[in-house]
């Protein structure tokens, strides 16, 4: 299975251009999975999840897409002094939480740099078995760009709010929970995670050749199944 990850710079995109039908592609696969699946977001004429800062130009959105169709997409916001992420920005007092729990302020003062992570969404067909090594190289390719990319632009830091269920994932690339906080979009108790990007770098590296290599075996396996059959 070939992944293709379309980074979408929200910064350089017209309006009539195949990037603007990409971003409306990602915040399509939104809008299906937490409006239409889960139920957690009210309803919109324009069929779309969408904010302020999926039009900044300070967002890079990463649309992961599988034999020609969308299948996932992954957003990153990079931290500007005076606009903030947008974590910072909706919840109330995570700032001084976040200088209690990994010194923030201080990593900022000493030149360390910050994206948020958020919107990582696979589509339900992509999600049918949670154990599958296909589905989750869709996801650990999202990651591997969004992390490709904060390694070429100089962002030392992740942040992010994940969905409990995803939590473990996001541990086994290298992301630490913090502590809880209540996602103002599903409203769900969900915790705040945080990892510096060169760790998450290695821990992908080496998750993803796992999967690779047994999905490599998988095949083979099924290969001389059908064969004896």
């Amino acid at each position: 299975m070939e992944v293709d990850i379309v980074r979408i710079d929200c910064k350089t995109i017209r309006e009539d251009s195949v990037m603007s039908k990409y971003r409306q592609e990602a915040l399509a696969i939104r809008y299906e999975v937490f409006c239409k699946e889960m139920k957690v977001v009210p309803p919109n004429d324009r069929e779309v999840i969408e904010d302020e800062y999926d039009y900044s130009p300070f967002t890079i959105i990463f649309l992961a897409r599988v034999e020609g169709k969308a299948a996932g997409t992954l957003r990153l916001v990079k931290y500007i002094d005076g606009i903030g992420l947008p974590l910072l920005n909706s919840i109330e007092g995570l700032e001084d939480r976040l200088e209690r729990a990994i010194d923030f302020r201080r990593r900022l003062y000493g030149g360390r740099t910050f994206s948020e992570a958020g919107r990582l969404v696979l589509l339900k067909e992509y999600r049918k078995n949670t154990l599958s090594n296909r589905n989750r190289l869709i996801s650990l390719t999202m990651m591997s760009d969004y992390i490709s990319y904060c390694r070429d632009y100089g962002i030392t830091d992740v942040i992010g709010i994940a969905n409990p269920k995803l939590l473990s994932f996001y541990e086994r690339i290298g992301l630490k929970a913090l502590f809880y906080v209540r996602d103002k979009m599903t409203g769900i108790p969900s915790p705040i995670i945080h990892s510096e990007v060169d760790k998450i770098y290695i821990s992908l590296k080496r998750l993803k050749f796992i999967i690779v290599v047994r999905t490599i075996l998988d095949n083979i396996t099924r290969y001389f199944v059908r064969r004896i059959r």
